[in-house]
């Protein structure tokens, strides 16, 4: 092999037969340049040497703490454990011994009088100290320029068979062939000099090999500048892209959304005014609009949204909003019939479980153009809906969407405005990053707070509280919610049976607590109708207790509920806790939520609950969710799957996010001469 080639097989590197190219392409390695984008997932500090007594002092102080020593062996012996025979090896540093068992075959071959160094686990054993080996090596004049001790030593994502002496020994190997130039910096010139992002061959290595802390540091933190700048130039591209081609003057200018404004009984609040304006500044420009419009729990959203749509008909143009449930949908038609009927402007719903010929009806109305405004769910997008003129497309809770759903709908008109739509409020880390290109209105104060919600963690043995509390409530007229994870026991593979489910508690609590209280269930896998029917008792008061899982999570608005039960609440997000905590307290009524948590939570899953019910802010509560469980919990893996770097991390490198988006758009505005 000549020196250097990224694109070079494994097998060029002296030492890789076949078999380990084999175990390496079982991690999706087969090239050079693959290898050392194979980065480290964590590091082990074998750099300083400790004395037995040292290390053992700060075991004691901090279980599981991992130290490195230089013995001699002294002594061998063994024991029997299941019917095996296993090595037992005792070590000195001169002051202290301690006793290794040789569990691994390698691990046998251990000579008396032999110098080694060690590094592993200590804890006492039978009144000795024992140490788990993690890693050793015959220490000679060679030892001191280990790639695996006596340094910070890089530990790898593996696969079973391929030790981690092994990568370090291939990865090592890899940056001698490798010419500098291969590794240059993927990035614009000015921007290497002007972040002082060094020699990236030199940033490579400090992140396999570290030279020290510091020298790890800025290497890693180099190379995710690097990562982020790659994807949020390819973000400003995409938004530059998506903005191009819509007729000037698409919408009649008219001012039917501040004839709506006049006569609402409430005024806007400030956050609502400023996100209708940004929206309806978009809807005048010549660029197409690519905006999210996300906010806090009751923060109005759906007025907002409502507004939006009525200047787009009242310009002469169809507007539609998808939502991923038929509840979701029927609550916004039902919202937006009130307000828009007064001045002529019907609102349409468009649903699976429309009756035939009401459905027939809907559709030749949108064909027509004679519907402005029609709300509904998937059935928006069908092969047989046809729109006259659509040139607004809103899309609620867009992160039960796919990309392709959302496309269909937008693809039924000619380059739609869009306008994605989340209650639940994005951290600015991933409005940064993962909707990088689009535009974005945040909502963050509530029309009318009201009387606020309580929310206390039970644990089971106080679990018969929260329900005697809940039927106190019944009895003065109040409603409430029992919230569940699950359908069924068998709903969630791996699920344990502390995790309580829908159907098999329900039947039970309606025989044991709620024998005088009208109670209804509602989850995904009902039929539409049945749902429907058991939302609208609720809704109108006939229903006393409703049972259910997440599908109530967005969208029921009844005021009377004023008390909410979330049965192993530990299996919950915290941002999903709080849109289920949003359904209670909003009349004029405070609201009450029991989080009862399973007798197999943790002590860091308490710790989260305890921290949500601390606080009822929502965009807090979100950074809470994404900094404990990752952008997954908030986006969704449709969206969260495109957030995969290699070293780049959006929590902790948020300083590093926001300077490679600046350094993107001021590229993409403004090239290098």
């Amino acid at each position: 092999m000549s020196r250097g080639g990224l694109e070079a097989p494994l097998t060029d590197l002296p030492g890789v037969k076949e078999g380990i190219a084999g175990l390496f392409a079982n991690l999706e390695i087969r090239k050079i340049g693959e290898l050392l984008a194979h980065y480290p997932a964590r590091y082990e500090d074998r750099d300083t040497l400790s004395s037995i007594d040292d290390a053992w002092g700060k075991t004691v102080e901090n279980p599981g703490h991992i130290a490195s020593f230089l013995v001699v062996c002294e002594e061998r012996g063994q024991f029997t454990f299941r019917e095996r025979e296993i090595a037992r090896f005792q070590f000195s540093d001169g002051k202290r011994r301690v006793e290794v068992a040789a569990w691994s075959p390698r691990h046998r071959f251990f000579k008396i009088g032999g110098w080694y160094l060690l590094t592993g686990k200590l804890k006492a054993l039978r009144g000795e100290l024992s140490l788990n080996l993690l890693d050793y090596e015959i220490f000679d004049e060679e030892t001191e320029g280990s790639l695996h001790l006596g340094r910070i030593v890089p530990i790898y994502p593996s696969t079973e068979n391929l030790a981690q002496k092994r990568i370090r020994q291939v990865v090592a190997s890899a940056l001698e062939r490798v010419e500098e130039e291969e590794l240059d910096w993927r990035l614009p010139p000015h921007l290497v000099k002007e972040r002082r992002l060094g020699i990236r061959r030199d940033a490579i290595h400090n992140v396999h090999f570290p030279e020290g802390p510091e020298a790890l540091q800025a290497a890693r933190s180099a190379l995710a500048y690097e990562e982020l700048f790659a994807f949020q130039h390819a973000l400003a591209r995409k938004k530059m892209a998506t903005k191009s081609g819509k007729e000037p003057e698409r919408y009649r200018v008219q001012a039917l959304h501040e004839e709506i404004i006049a006569k609402l009984p409430w005024s806007l609040t400030g956050s609502q005014r400023r996100a209708l304006d940004e929206i309806l500044a978009d809807l005048k420009s010549p660029a197409v609009m690519q905006r999210l419009l996300h906010g806090e729990v009751g923060s109005g959203k759906t007025l907002v949204a409502l507004l939006s749509m009525a200047f787009a008909a009242g310009g002469g143009k169809q507007a539609v909003l998808m939502a991923p449930t038929d509840i979701l949908a029927r609550q916004h038609h039902r919202v937006f019939s009130k307000i828009l009927a007064p001045f002529g402007l019907e609102t349409e719903l468009l649903v699976s479980a429309l009756p035939p010929s009401k459905k027939a009806e809907v559709l030749g109305r949108l064909r027509s153009g004679e519907a402005k405004i029609a709300v509904g769910t998937h059935a928006l997008f069908q092969e047989e809906v046809k729109y006259l003129d659509l040139k607004y497309v809103l899309i609620d809770e867009q992160h039960r969407f796919g990309v392709d759903q959302r496309a269909a709908l937008c693809d039924k008109g000619s380059k739609p405005d869009l306008l994605l739509m989340s209650a639940t409020p994005i951290p600015q880390t991933l409005s940064l990053s993962v909707f990088g290109d689009l535009d974005v209105s945040a909502l963050t104060e509530r029309p009318n707070a009201g009387p606020g919600r309580r929310t206390k963690i039970l644990p089971p043995a106080e679990r018969a509280h929260a329900y005697r509390f809940m039927l106190d409530r019944l009895h003065r007229g109040e409603q409430g919610f029992v919230v569940f994870p699950a359908i069924g026991e068998s709903g969630a593979p791996g699920a344990k049976e502390e995790m309580r489910s829908l159907l098999k508690e329900t039947a039970r609590l309606k025989d044991l607590v709620f024998k005088a209280a009208p109670t209804a269930m509602v989850h995904g896998q009902l039929p539409d109708d049945e749902r429907q029917r058991a939302m609208e008792s609720f809704r109108a008061g006939e229903v006393k207790v409703l049972f259910a899982t997440t599908v109530i999570e967005v969208g029921v608005d009844v005021p009377g509920a004023t008390v909410m039960i979330v049965e192993s609440a530990d299996r919950f997000g915290l941002s999903q806790l709080h849109q289920l905590r949003g359904r209670v307290g909003r009349g004029e009524k405070a609201g009450f939520v029991y989080l009862l948590i399973g007798g197999e939570a943790n002590e860091q899953a308490r710790r989260r609950l305890e921290a949500f019910a601390a606080t009822d802010d929502g965009f807090a509560i979100a950074q809470m969710d994404l900094e404990i469980r990752g952008p997954g919990e908030l986006l969704g893996t449709r969206q969260a799957g495109m957030l995969r770097f290699r070293l780049a991390d959006l929590v902790r490198d948020f300083d590093l996010l926001r300077q490679a988006r600046e350094d993107a758009q001021t590229l993409i505005a403004r090239p290098p001469s």
